[in-house]
């Protein structure tokens, strides 16, 4: 079977991570804990991705963001609002993880 590249969208909150892989399709929801995201990282490890995209939220996406790295996951850092600005700008408004995907 064919390994195809994943874009990975990863909307942050205190308590959740929603993680969506495209284009796959797949929708993760981790909790936003030390353990649980090293559990995510293993799983992204698993797939070969071309980027991992994440908003700035106030600090909460720091010690993802290390954790990424870490694992030489390739991970890009974006202002909220360049992703509200590409989703409208390709005319979708949805789910922020998979618009920033």
């Amino acid at each position: 079977m064919e390994n195809i590249s994943q874009w990975v969208g990863i909307d942050i909150s205190k308590a959740t991570l929603d993680v969506y892989l495209r284009p796959m399709g797949k929708a993760m929801k981790v909790a936003n804990t030390k353990e649980d995201r090293s559990k995510l990282v293993e799983t992204l490890k698993s797939y070969t991705v071309n980027l991992i995209v994440l908003e700035a939220t106030g600090g909460l996406e720091t010690e993802l963001v290390i954790q990424l790295q870490a694992a030489d996951l390739p991970v890009a850092l974006i202002n909220p609002r360049q992703g509200r600005d590409f989703a409208k700008a390709t005319g979708k408004l949805s789910s922020r993880a998979k618009l920033i995907s």
